[in-house]
């Protein structure tokens, strides 16, 4: 059953309260390369991020670790992957303005020229 356009309740809640905004997350996975990486990345950052919250081997952790299973973590990368696109530049990485594709006209041309090269 999908829940606000997401695959589930799951996976909604991770993206609202841990992904959405979080720009150290979002460094973390852009170093990870790799949709595998990238959700190995997620999965570790949070569970290492309940172990503050939570006693490891308490009731509430396990319940938590249950909920993570149920996460549609492709769908996770994938709503990360969009909001890269949206805020750095296609070519270098740098922070761009909304709805550009670069972050200068500068990169523009060096990824054509790539391109016309290849």
């Amino acid at each position: 059953m999908s829940y606000n356009g997401y695959t589930n309740y799951a996976t909604w809640r991770i993206c609202l309260e841990w992904i959405d905004g979080n720009e150290e997350m979002y460094s973390e996975m852009i170093r990870g390369c790799g949709t595998g990486d990238s959700i190995d990345i997620i999965k570790d950052s949070i569970e290492e991020a309940l172990m503050y919250d939570c006693e490891e081997g308490s009731t509430a952790y396990s319940y938590a670790l249950a909920f993570l299973d149920t996460v549609d973590w492709y769908e996770v990368v994938e709503q990360v992957d969009n909001w890269y696109a949206e805020n750095f530049c296609s070519y270098c990485g740098e922070s761009k303005e909304y709805n550009e594709t670069h972050c200068s006209k500068e990169c523009a041309r060096k990824e054509k020229a790539d391109y016309m090269e290849a």
